[in-house]
């Protein structure tokens, strides 16, 4: 017998982690067939939909995927990979647990500041969505210094909350995304930092940040008269 299969039989994996590992690992060695009964252990535990979004972050998309479409542990596979996901989903589209999550953010606690960044990264432009939102939280939550710097670290998934965020009606929002807009250079971003820049109604620190945030990812600022001209080829563009 292979004794890679002992091996992990004799570890007789019980926890949701466990038997993904083990199922994985059945999974690179081509023994679909032990995959399928550590996979079935999984499928019958009814893990709590937290518990499996906690295996989703640890075992990452592309187990999901693998699961999903690989051709000898079906169905079972897929079964376990949707199991995975509707959970995954469920705890995402839960507004009280974004809220939790963002509050954690804000915890003097180094290690409880982690694992919601990590928590937050795993949700992507949700969670950035989330860490914007709770600026506005007049709580105090909202002017934490390590929201800022979570939003920062949330890298690519914060850019389309960002320029969402630039149009906000809420000061506090608009502020934030004209900062973090500046660790985010793209050509979308200089066109939406414009228009903070010379609007009308724009407050004093808005324009500054603007400002700020463009010398950052452009290497000249255009003038009224330029960012016109480019915002209004945006618009034909759009």
């Amino acid at each position: 017998s292979d004794p890679v299969v002992v091996s992990i039989r004799a570890l007789d994996p019980t926890t949701l982690e466990q038997l993904a590992r083990a199922a994985r690992t059945m999974i690179d060695i081509d023994r679909d067939d032990e995959a399928t009964r550590y996979l079935t252990s999984l499928s019958q535990a009814e893990a709590e939909d937290m518990a499996l979004y906690s295996l989703h972050q640890e075992m990452g998309s592309q187990f999901v995927i693998q699961l999903h479409t690989r051709p000898g542990i079906q169905p079972i596979g897929r079964k376990v990979a949707e199991q995975i996901m509707s959970a995954s989903k469920r705890i995402a589209d839960d507004p009280v647990r974004l809220q939790q999550l963002t509050e954690q953010l804000t915890s003097d606690d180094k290690y409880e500041r982690s694992v919601a960044l990590e928590q937050l990264q795993t949700l992507g432009e949700r969670g950035a969505a989330a860490i914007l939102n709770a600026f506005a939280d007049e709580s105090g939550v909202g002017d934490s210094k390590y929201l800022r710097s979570g939003l920062a670290l949330m890298g690519e998934a914060a850019h389309e909350p960002v320029i969402g965020g630039i149009r906000s009606a809420v000061p506090k929002i608009q502020l934030e995304s004209v900062i973090a807009a500046g660790n985010l250079p793209s050509s979308e971003m200089i066109v939406s930092l414009l228009r903070p820049l010379y609007g009308q109604n724009t407050s004093d620190p808005v324009k500054q940040a603007a400002r700020q945030s463009l010398q950052k990812i452009t290497n000249a600022i255009p003038d009224r008269a330029q960012a016109g001209e480019i915002l209004a080829a945006s618009v034909d563009r759009n």
